[in-house]
């Protein structure tokens, strides 16, 4: 591990002590007390961590009520059990027994926090007139010279320099002090949330025998390597993260958790598809987890597989339906137990910044052909979704849910949605009694003449794919 100069023992110190908050002022009163030995002044975390001496006396009382009291505090409050802290006498003086009955002695103690490498330096008296040492009766100078009672002064200390998420903090908290999640007696739906959760919380299906390990479909949280029109995700800087296997702890719990975790994972959960070919070996599997394992799906991919999918070709020219080579729509259409389709279209802006790929019909033509290098490739994302929905709708009809995210603009959404709304709700009609007449308005689109050597410029007040320095964001509702 590589270290910087400022990671020597006598500048992380120096930061400290040059800090001017109030709430440093503990640590660098610390660092003055004791300082950083010579030898060690140029010393990496590695070779060196800050330590205070041995001082003072072992049988100190006032110690002894403070250690007790911090251990009972573990018991109770979540940031002290987190912070893990202990106290550390800093003098050779005794607060208890008093003097005399009258005595406000004060002394120094240090209290050292797990992950803090100084530890916070505070003064500590008892209360005149003290009969017995009890946690009542002692009190702790704060940073800016407030009195608080000792259980007080932990717990807002412990809340301050707690570095933990609350998660992580609860873990801790409940490793000190025994407790346990009951996770048995909540209800089953909330059961079944956690469990979703734990294992993931996005799961994007894939079949085994496309890696040589069976035919039975298994989930993933993270998409598979390669997932875009097959680029190799070893050699491309589209690659997606490997594949990442849900945790199974929760597996192993019990038999009844198992059943009820396998169950919440598989029945219920929006399935992302990054390309047909998957889509398609998970809709037609033999040996499917359940029956209604795919009730909601979600389509994350680029416009030229969205293309695809729903048989818009624009190939020379504009036109929908097959074009005599497979027909991935249709596996929409034969899944009698999706009730949701989720399609999302990516944002130009990220197709611009390079964050996802940017692979649409006329782009992979251009390459294809190597005929028109000159020519435009990038469509207006208006007219692009309208196609896509348009050759999407025979296929997506009788679906009783359809949303659409991502980049779609807001007069679409309004414009499909009611389109593909009262589609479902006539969907028992005959064709001449329906309101949208989709073999009309696909003959009126075709005699538009559209080329594949010219992709649909923009018209939109705020272009849809010119970017001035990715400053300006994609416009959904002009």
């Amino acid at each position: 591990m590589r270290f910087r100069k400022r990671d020597e023992a006598g500048r992380r110190t120096r930061d400290i002590l040059r800090s001017r908050c109030v709430d440093d002022h503990p640590q660098s009163f610390t660092v003055m007390f004791h300082p950083v030995p010579e030898e060690h002044f140029y010393s990496y975390p590695n070779k060196y961590q800050y330590r205070i001496p041995v001082t003072g006396p072992s049988n100190d009382a006032v110690l002894r009520v403070v250690s007790r009291t911090i251990a009972k505090l573990n018991q109770e409050h979540m940031d002290v059990a987190a912070v893990g802290m202990y106290a550390i006498n800093l003098t050779n003086s005794r607060l208890w027994p008093l003097q005399t009955p009258e005595t406000v002695d004060v002394k120094l103690y240090a209290f050292k926090y797990q992950k803090e490498e100084v530890p916070v330096t505070f003064p500590l008296r008892l209360l005149p007139y003290t009969n017995s040492l009890t946690a009542d009766r002692i009190q702790v100078r704060m940073p800016g010279g407030t009195w608080e009672t000792l259980e007080n002064s932990i717990v807002k200390q412990a809340a301050k320099w707690n570095p933990f998420w609350p998660i992580e903090s609860q873990q801790k908290w409940w490793a000190k002090n025994g407790k346990h999640f009951e996770l048995m007696r909540l209800p089953i739906e909330v059961r079944h949330n956690i469990y979703r959760q734990a294992m993931g919380g996005v799961f994007f299906p894939k079949i085994a025998e496309m890696d040589g390990r069976g035919p039975e479909p298994f989930l993933s949280v993270q998409p598979f390597l390669g997932s875009w029109l097959g680029i190799s995700a070893d050699c491309s800087k589209w690659k997606t993260p490997s594949a990442k296997y849900m945790s199974r702890n929760l597996l192993l719990v019990s038999k009844k958790v198992r059943q009820e975790t396998l169950s919440a994972v598989w029945v219920g959960t929006t399935k992302r598809f990054t390309e047909p070919l998957v889509l398609e070996k998970c809709a037609d599997t033999p040996l499917p987890p359940h029956p209604h394992w795919l009730t909601s799906i979600h389509l994350d991919m680029t416009l030229f597989d969205l293309f695809r999918i729903f048989e818009v070709n624009v190939n020379p020219t504009l036109h929908f339906g097959s074009s005599g080579g497979h027909v991935y729509g249709s596996i929409l259409v034969n899944m009698p137990s999706l009730k949701s389709l989720e399609i999302s279209v990516n944002c130009p802006r990220e197709l611009e910044e390079g964050r996802k790929p940017d692979h649409n019909p006329w782009k992979i033509f251009r390459e294809e052909s190597q005929q028109h290098p000159n020519m435009e490739v990038k469509p207006c994302f208006k007219v692009a979704v309208d196609w896509m929905l348009m050759g999407a709708f025979p296929y997506i009809k009788g679906i009783p849910h359809v949303e659409l995210l991502g980049a779609v603009k807001t007069s679409l959404k309004q414009k499909w949605g009611y389109i593909l709304s009262q589609a479902y709700v006539e969907r028992d009609r005959d064709e001449e009694f329906r309101s949208f007449r989709w073999e009309e308005e696909v003959e009126e689109l075709a005699l538009e003449g559209h080329v594949i050597t010219q992709a649909p410029p923009c018209t939109c007040a705020s272009s849809c794919v010119r970017w001035q320095m990715g400053t300006i964001p994609f416009d959904e509702d002009d």
